[in-house]
């Protein structure tokens, strides 16, 4: 469960920069982050670094949603953002060929979603 804790963590400390960045003059939410910039949050969140509930070096892991056996989906490491540095492994990723994908990330954002 630790990684999901570090998880948390990550988002609390990306909101908190993002913050103290946008708003700087006091506490609760101002115009600047009224809605959330998604990009501004990735940004922040790339540049977070803590140590993990157990000490440890906080990375990214990318993952890949892949088919493993008939009927069987799983998630595949297939690279990792550490220390500013973006590592992946081209081959290990598998596309969807049958449809179109659609990026979900593109759309923009309800009140209230991130």
């Amino acid at each position: 469960m630790g990684f999901v804790i570090n998880a948390i963590y990550a988002m609390a400390h990306g909101l908190h920069d993002m913050h103290r960045r946008l708003c700087p003059r006091g506490a609760g939410l101002c115009e600047a982050m009224d809605p959330v910039d998604g990009s501004l949050l990735l940004d922040a969140l790339l540049k977070t670094t803590f140590a993990g509930v157990s000490g440890e070096d906080i990375w990214y892991e990318i993952m890949n949603l892949r088919q493993v056996d008939p009927g069987v989906y799983d998630y595949i490491i297939v690279g990792s953002w550490h220390e500013g540095l973006l590592s992946i492994d081209d081959d290990m990723i598998r596309m969807n060929r049958s449809e179109m994908v659609r990026s979900v990330c593109s759309e923009p954002c309800s009140k209230g979603q991130i």
